[in-house]
């Protein structure tokens, strides 16, 4: 009886054994698929919006570990787009002492983003930092691109190395 009770559960377990087949259906799925993590990334990678209109872009950072602050520092086309605000996104759920200022000058657009000092203040995973609000001023693409002052950092202001840095595209239409 023991012999048929094991070999009714061994093909009840074979047979119910199948790798799920996920189906990635949202743009940015297969996108973060290629970037090499940490990252830092933008969401839509290309932004289609019409003349005169607001483009809407998240940045976010793909598995990242232990981040207190950072400067993200955003270059973009100016002329062709103009920056009207950056807005806080999940990075600021995680604390009650989170700040954001931002700076645009012609653009080069710096982004303050950290917690109030803490040994113990940090952020894991893969979060949404912020979003640019951008209004649209002409025809064609603008490309956003991290700039080379981009900084991440740990509680101990220690610098956290990016190891990819993603590019979007507003495409005014």
């Amino acid at each position: 009886m023991k012999k048929y009770l094991l070999i009714a559960i061994s093909i009840i377990i074979v047979c119910s054994c199948d790798t799920p087949d996920y189906e990635l259906d949202n743009d940015i799925d297969e996108y973060i698929q290629e970037l090499e993590p940490p990252a830092l990334f933008f969401n839509p990678t290309k932004a289609e919006v019409d003349l005169n209109d607001t483009a809407y872009v998240q940045i976010y950072a793909l598995e990242i570990d232990s981040v207190a602050g950072m400067h993200l520092q955003i270059q973009y086309d100016w002329g062709s787009v103009e920056l009207d605000t950056v807005e806080a996104d999940d990075f600021f759920f995680e604390s009650d002492y989170t700040l954001l200022f931002y700076e645009d000058n012609d653009g080069i657009l710096d982004i303050h983003l950290f917690f109030v000092p803490n040994e113990n203040n940090s952020v894991n995973g893969t979060i949404a930092l912020c979003v640019l609000v951008f209004k649209t001023l002409s025809l064609g693409e603008s490309e956003l691109k991290f700039g080379s002052s981009t900084k991440v950092v740990n509680p101990r202001n220690e610098r956290i190395q990016i190891t990819e840095y993603g590019r979007g595209i507003i495409d005014v239409q």
